[in-house]
């Protein structure tokens, strides 16, 4: 039997002490003439256990290889330990992080022209002026007092040679309705309701002739120093399309 290395070296130092407690055995050095049989077999028993414990020959070892490369393979640390659950919860954290920067944002009302965005066929609608007044025509549409009423006339006229009929009052509802804010001096004012005869602009219902026009008015009521403000900006939005109407600067 052939043994290599640091195992062939552990393996001739168990065999010389083996021997060694067999000669002194033999040779009556040790006191073991009182030993009973029973105990002399215990002990070639445990120097044949030994043996075989660290025999690489022998394919009933006690202790085999894979055990032995177990018990000196080393374990993994408290720190390493520490380092690679730091290093799990640093990439689960950038996971989450590419999920919600990956979230789409909300985008901006694209800028069109009033035809457009009303897009009436045959109908076309612009702004024409705005005042401030304390009553509007006839009707009884009126200022309380310190009160002032800001109107903004629109017209809208028919461009077939058909008559033709315009409802814009189903449009005016929810929040994917037709919105006409007003910005005075950066106040955000909305158009009340009209009890005009064709509903104003926010509530348009009328008919028109062939090639005819007529005017629809928003109304505001806001205080009475409103008066003097320096900028009045009208925007009128539908879904994500816009129009921009300055009417002071």
């Amino acid at each position: 039997m052939q043994i290599r290395g640091g195992d062939g070296l552990k393996y001739n130092r168990i065999l010389c002490f083996v021997l060694v407690i067999s000669m002194l055995s033999l040779t009556g050095c040790m006191d073991m003439k009182d030993m009973s049989e029973e105990q002399t077999d215990l002990i070639a028993e445990y120097s044949a256990g030994v043996l075989l414990r660290y025999s690489d020959k022998y394919e009933r070892r006690l202790i085999t290889k894979e055990q032995t490369a177990k018990q000196a393979s080393p374990q993994p640390t408290a720190t390493a330990m520490a380092t690679a659950t730091a290093s799990m919860s640093t990439t689960a954290s950038a996971t989450a992080n590419t999920v919600t920067d990956a979230s789409p944002q909300p985008t901006e009302p694209t800028s069109v022209d009033l035809n457009d965005l009303f897009a009436l066929d045959g109908v076309s609608i612009t702004y024409d002026s705005y005042q401030f007044t304390n009553h509007y025509g006839t009707s009884q549409i009126r200022a309380e007092d310190g009160e002032s009423l800001l109107v903004v006339t629109f017209i809208v006229k028919n461009t077939t040679n058909k008559k033709k009929k315009i409802d814009l009052s189903k449009r005016n509802s929810g929040s994917d309705g037709i919105q006409y804010q007003l910005d005075v001096d950066g106040s955000q004012y909305e158009p009340g309701l009209s009890i005009l005869e064709n509903g104003g602009l926010n509530f348009l219902s009328t008919t028109l002739a062939a090639g005819k026009q007529e005017e629809a008015v928003l109304i505001y009521r806001m205080s009475e120093d409103k008066k003097k403000a320096s900028s009045i900006h009208l925007t009128i939005k539908e879904g994500d399309k816009q129009s921009n109407i300055p009417l002071k600067l």
